[in-house]
């Protein structure tokens, strides 16, 4: 796994490289479904060094209510086979997200 990077074909000197241990896909994941499920977690199997370009993700409390907020996404997933997406792509991507869909 790489973390560090925003251009899948170019590594810099924050990108950093990870033998993975363990995925787990969330339960409800479909390939090309554009919401809902398009996440995972993954276990390395060193610790992964943090810096100004590698960031742990911060997660909000459960009752937290963001439903009249607009937020932005950002990665190489695809959303329909037409897309190219991470087995294509070049750098990330980014969306704003249709509000309602937090």
């Amino acid at each position: 796994m790489y973390v560090g990077i925003t251009n899948l074909e170019v590594a810099n000197k924050h990108t950093q490289w990870f033998e993975i241990n363990q995925v787990i896909i969330h339960p409800t994941f479909e390939m090309f479904h554009p919401v809902g499920g398009d996440v995972a977690l993954v276990q390395s199997k060193s610790a992964i060094v943090f810096s100004d370009y590698v960031l742990p993700i911060c997660l909000p409390s459960s009752n937290l209510n963001l439903s009249d907020l607009s937020c932005w996404t950002t990665g190489w997933g695809m959303v329909s086979p037409q897309e190219r997406g991470l087995c294509g792509g070049e750098g990330m991507d980014s969306h704003s997200a249709p509000e309602g869909h937090t």
